[in-house]
């Protein structure tokens, strides 16, 4: 741990937050209880397997489990709940952020005040049998069709965004199953939670795979109750027979791809072929329209382009830098350059120059963590902005999303992998009174390796207690102190 005097240490729920100039450390402490592997193994099961999924759309069944249109009272009790938990907490000098129902998301199971509760998920409870059957379904479809969409960046999915919100529910939902003693039913709803990121792995929308990754993300970290529950199964086959990775994104990182060109289509003409001044007029007015789109957007590249006079000055003094990059980084022949209209020559450099960025980013994604380690298209990016000005324009606008979305893949694959690593702790304990063992290696059930190294987790064993820790990525890193669990320490 970064002990340095920077450190600043805080608490969110059940994680101590551990910052520091260097990385961002989520520190947890799990009371380990033990748990032999479930027999049959594979009796304990999260996302149904290939025989057991049932033909058919979960989108509907995720539509009808957020249709508050029907349930309006119920949405109105909802509401007027927040609003008097936001009061009662504005009286009291306290945080309205912290307020109930927001604070249960950060309570222990133990310290739930239970007739509260299950008042509040009383006014949601018709969701729960919508969600056990989305559970069984094999495809996810919101028929977006957005191949069609004039403007994709502004496709409106609000329904993904409410999906968020169906999580945190389904978290109160876990936690108030975990105080009851209701294990399988808590199991359901940490399968249920996963089932939602694998579904919207299906979507065409970056977004929409990251809120996907945050609905697992939540019933991950909440799946740790089970792991103190002495009476919860083992779930390492459960979490080893998940899909490979939860949260692929290959659907939607091949749209992505094309995104720039699918919101401004008139990119897609623009090559070396010499066109008219007519031509160039109308492609010029065309973006500009396009810019209007974009004008609160921060990206001031695109809010100065709206007038004839700042298209002048831009594609004036963007044209030494694209031709630069087209006569000595594409081989470009200089009289062929020199030949094309001034705003010919900006356009197709700045097109060149995107499409040879963006593939130098989205070519890491296909490599495993380790392997991308050595790459920084970031730095890249940045040093041709440098270099080339203004015909950056659509790499600043495109490419820095990709990046962050395969570091979320990341972490989710490293905290199942954690979770599994738990679980196998779980059945060595069972087999040797409770005890950690002083290596991973000792495991009866292999340890996976860190998905971000592919080598294995850090584990350091002192005094019968034990630290399991995942490899930095993008700055985070997960540390979970485990103790094996004796009466009063564990839920």
């Amino acid at each position: 741990m970064d002990t340095s005097i920077e450190a600043v240490t805080t608490r969110n729920g059940e994680w101590l937050h551990i910052s520091s100039p260097r990385q961002y450390i989520l520190q947890r402490q799990v009371n380990l209880t033990p748990q032999a592997e479930a027999k049959p193994a594979l009796s304990v099961t999260l996302i149904p397997n290939e025989f057991d999924l049932i033909d058919g759309n979960a989108a509907v069944q995720y539509m009808q489990a957020l249709a508050f249109a029907e349930q309006h009272n119920a949405l109105d009790a909802m509401r007027e709940f927040q609003r008097k938990g936001r009061r009662e907490a504005e009286a009291g000098g306290e945080d309205p952020s912290q307020a109930e129902p927001n604070i249960w998301l950060e309570t222990a199971p133990s310290d739930l005040p239970l007739e509260r509760v299950r008042a509040y998920l009383g006014y949601s409870s018709f969701q729960t049998r919508y969600l056990d059957e989305a559970l069984k379904r094999r495809d996810c479809d919101f028929d977006r069709n957005i191949r069609e969409a004039k403007d994709p960046v502004g496709y409106l999915i609000p329904e993904i965004q409410m999906m968020r919100e169906l999580s945190r529910l389904q978290s109160m939902r876990f936690r108030l199953a975990i105080a009851e003693a209701r294990i399988q039913d808590a199991i359901q709803i940490f399968a249920q939670q996963l089932a939602m990121g694998h579904h919207l792995d299906e979507e065409d929308f970056i977004v929409s795979n990251l809120v996907g990754i945050a609905c697992a993300d939540i019933g991950v970290s909440d799946a740790y109750y089970l792991s103190e529950t002495a009476t919860a199964p083992n779930l390492y086959w459960a979490i080893a027979a998940l899909p490979q990775p939860l949260v692929s994104m290959r659907r939607s990182l091949a749209y992505e791809r094309e995104l720039a060109f699918e919101q401004f289509k008139q990119f897609r003409e623009v090559d070396e072929i010499p066109q008219p001044a007519i031509y160039w007029q109308r492609f010029v007015a065309e973006l500009a329209e396009e810019a209007k789109d974009w004008s609160d957007t921060g990206f001031g590249e695109l809010e100065e382009f709206e007038t004839p006079a700042a298209q002048a000055m831009l594609i004036g003094a963007a044209y030494p830098g694209a031709k630069f990059f087209l006569t000595e980084e594409l081989g470009m022949e200089s009289d062929k350059v020199e030949a094309l209209p001034v705003t010919q020559v900006v356009f197709l450099g700045m097109r060149r120059l995107y499409e040879q960025l963006r593939d130098d980013s989205f070519k890491l994604q296909y490599l495993p963590s380790p392997q991308r380690a050595g790459f920084s298209p970031y730095q890249a990016e940045m040093a041709a902005k440098d270099k080339y000005g203004w015909i950056t324009v659509l790499n600043n606008l495109f490419l820095p999303a990709v990046q962050a979305a395969g570091s979320a893949r990341d972490r989710l694959q490293q905290q199942l992998a954690l979770l599994q690593t738990i679980e196998a702790l779980r059945d060595h304990m069972a087999a040797h009174d409770g005890r950690l063992p002083e290596l991973l290696s000792e495991l009866r059930l292999p340890a996976p390796n860190d998905p971000v190294t592919l080598q294995p987790f850090e584990y350091v064993y002192e005094a019968g207690q034990a630290k399991l820790a995942g490899a930095v990525t993008n700055a985070i890193k997960y540390e979970l102190v485990l103790v094996p669990a004796v009466e009063g320490n564990s839920p």
